[in-house]
């Protein structure tokens, strides 16, 4: 038995092996402290909400543009784009342009994944409106035969799951990625020692 391990029985706490209800579907979760380190938990650390909130608020005041790209090679601001004021004006019904890009971020920084199903426009365009889907949704990302990359996502309340093709939706992953590259590594993950 380890000084902390002794420590902690001392003050009550049993240690948590792999049979504790704590760690029950999530043992890898678990950091060398006896800490359980998820998504959830680490949402709480107070530095890490400041981190999410400062990163999401500053990026979200800044405009996304849209350019094309000239014959000659330079580019020009693609003005009147369906794009540009999805992006900047309005990307879906329940957001504005600075909600969506604070929300995407704050996915982007934490998670190192951010989704939006790609809505097609009610005349025929292939963009009518970008939806954020929470990085929790997204069950399995895998490379099909067909060299597609297909995402399932859960249902947000009753339902079955969702299979969406890559150009049904708008993934944006930050390094480190999985070893198949097609995910980011979440931040908790990666730091899960010194979160625990």
């Amino acid at each position: 038995m380890g000084l902390f391990t002794r420590l902690m029985a001392h003050a009550g706490y049993a240690p948590m092996g792999q049979n504790d209800p704590r760690a029950w579907g999530a043992p890898s979760a678990v950091a060398q402290s006896g800490v359980i380190v998820n998504g959830e938990s680490a949402a709480q650390y107070g530095v890490i909400q400041a981190v999410r909130e400062v990163l999401g608020g500053s990026v979200s005041t800044l405009p996304f543009r849209v350019f094309r790209r000239m014959p000659d090679n330079t580019r020009e601001l693609a003005k009147g784009h369906a794009l540009d004021a999805i992006l900047n004006v309005r990307p879906n019904a329940r957001q504005t342009a600075q909600e969506f890009r604070d929300e995407q971020t704050q996915h982007l920084v934490f998670e190192r994944n951010c989704y939006s199903r790609i809505v097609p426009g009610a005349d025929g365009s292939p963009i009518g409106s970008l939806e954020v889907i929470h990085p929790s949704r997204v069950r399995r990302i895998q490379r099909a035969d067909d060299g597609r990359v297909y995402y399932t996502i859960a249902p947000l309340s009753t339902g079955s799951d969702e299979i969406l093709r890559d150009d049904e939706i708008w993934h944006i992953r930050k390094a480190p990625l999985t070893a198949d590259g097609l995910r980011g590594v979440p931040v908790y993950e990666t730091g899960r020692e010194e979160i625990g």
